[in-house]
């Protein structure tokens, strides 16, 4: 019985902790800056480092159009705002339509 207890308990805070993703701390928005470039602006609402390590342009049906991994992750200090900047002149401006990012907790 104690087993299964452990087993129960040790599930859910897996679970809660699963859930804690960094992209709950981040208040973002994209938008075109110039005729070449896209902004992806970063707001950390949390006590903790977060790491951006992809930023991604995607059309409707969530194709990405170009996606820049960042070989020297940017870092999104506690309380602190980042802005990272992609070239956009090879891309068919038309067909963006979403902009996501990928992160991680320092």
């Amino acid at each position: 019985m104690k087993k299964i207890l452990f087993t129960i308990l040790t599930t859910l805070i897996l679970i809660g902790v699963a859930r804690s993703e960094c992209n709950d701390d981040i208040d973002f928005k994209a938008n075109e800056f110039s005729n070449i470039s896209y902004n992806f602006e970063f707001l950390n609402k949390s006590n903790r480092e977060i790491i951006i390590t992809e930023i991604r342009l995607l059309t409707k049906d969530e194709q990405i159009i170009k996606s820049t991994e960042l070989y020297s992750p940017e870092t999104l200090k506690p309380f602190g705002r980042l802005v990272i900047n992609m070239n956009i002149f090879d891309v068919n401006k038309n067909m963006i339509a979403f902009t996501e990012y990928l992160c991680n907790y320092k």
